[in-house]
């Protein structure tokens, strides 16, 4: 990818999720009132935040897919919110359709433009997951875990000649466990639900647990590799 086009495109990635801070800001400036005020407003608050309708849903959805889309970007607080504001399932299908849509956008960049010297950084995340003896499996797998940047799954999988349904058949998949927990987890900060919250963390845990399995089985298939193409170079002397 030309440096001006990268540039131009990370610009307009930056001006979107401004703009679209500012919306919320603008939409949801009566219940921050009411949370820095220093009297209790927790029930009007409750009530209040939960009265918003599909417009700013749809404000959340975009901002999510844009998050999503700019590398090194987490949209991680956005989601949470998402389930703050709408509950633990409108949360979670709002949080699908943002990420969802927003690996969809990487995707076609990297279609239209050659990221490969962003990748080559870490190319030690890409041999991860094309590792998988099932590749379909391993993309889903690259696309639970957040601390995976989702566009170098978008581009392993491009690399790899998935067919888009079966791409976005992944991709879909591959959000959900985090959508549901940051859904259901900004459910239970807004309640006070500890129990909900703790199992949360345990979800997050096991997650970023999959991902240490995801590099040490990276580490066991290049080792393999690696001694079989030394046991070849004996045996053919």
């Amino acid at each position: 990818m030309r440096k001006k086009t990268k540039i131009a495109l990370i610009i307009l990635g930056i001006i979107s999720i401004i703009g679209l801070f500012f919306i919320l800001y603008h939409d949801f400036h009566p219940e921050l009132e009411m949370l820095l005020s220093p009297k209790n407003y927790r029930a009007e608050f409750m009530k209040s935040i939960r009265s918003h309708g599909p417009e700013d849903a749809l404000i959340l959805i975009a901002l999510i897919g844009v998050m999503c889309a700019i590398p090194g970007v987490s949209n991680s607080v956005v989601c949470i919110f998402a389930g703050v504001c709408y509950g633990p399932w409108i949360g979670l299908a709002i949080n699908i359709l943002g990420n969802s849509l927003g690996n969809v956008l990487v995707s076609y960049v990297i279609e239209k433009f050659d990221l490969s010297d962003k990748v080559k950084k870490m190319g030690h995340i890409v041999d991860s997951i094309s590792h998988f003896k099932y590749h379909f499996l391993g993309i889903v797998v690259g696309f639970m875990i957040p601390v995976i940047p989702s566009f170098l799954v978008d581009y392993t999988a491009i690399q790899m000649k998935f067919p888009k349904s079966k791409l976005l058949a992944a991709i879909v998949l591959g959000v959900l466990p985090t959508s549901f927990m940051y859904a259901f987890g900004g459910d239970a900060l807004l309640r006070g639900d500890r129990k909900r919250l703790i199992i949360v963390g345990v979800g997050l845990v096991v997650l970023f647990l999959l991902y240490v399995v995801v590099h040490l089985h990276k580490k066991k298939v290049l080792a393999e590799k690696k001694q079989a193409t030394l046991t070849n170079s004996v045996g053919g002397k």
